[in-house]
C-alpha cells in the first residue's frame, strides 16, 4: 500500500512540473545547494586541487571550478519545464524499491 501511495505522489509531482514548471525558489535550488557545497569544499587546498584535476580529466576544462556557478545560474524555469516535458513520460519511468535488512 505504501508503495502505491509513493508512486502516485511521484507521478503527481512529475505531472505538476511537466505542466507548470517549478517556482523560482525550486528552479534555482540546485545552484544554491551547489554554492553552499562549493564554499565548504574550496576551503581546503587539497580539495581544490582534486576538483581542478577532475574538471581537467573529465571535462577538459580546469577553469570549470570558476565558471560552474554561472552555468547553474543560467538555468531558467522554461529550461526545467522543457526538459520535464521531454523526459517525464509514463513509459520512461524507472522505480527501484529497496528493503533494509535491519
Amino acid at each position: 500500500m505504501f508503495r502505491i501511495v509513493c508512486l502516485r505522489a511521484i507521478g503527481k509531482r512529475r505531472l505538476k512540473v511537466k505542466r507548470g514548471g517549478v517556482n523560482k525558489g525550486r528552479a534555482f535550488l540546485p545552484g544554491a545547494s551547489q554554492r553552499r557545497s562549493d564554499e565548504r569544499v574550496h576551503e581546503s587546498a587539497l580539495n581544490r586541487a582534486l576538483i581542478l584535476g577532475s574538471n581537467t580529466v573529465f571535462y577538459n576544462d580546469p577553469n570549470l571550478i570558476y565558471t560552474v556557478m554561472k552555468k547553474y545560474d543560467a538555468v531558467t524555469k522554461a529550461d526545467i519545464q522543457r526538459v520535464a516535458k521531454k523526459y517525464f513520460q509514463p513509459d520512461s519511468r524507472t522505480v527501484v524499491i529497496t528493503l533494509s535488512h535491519g
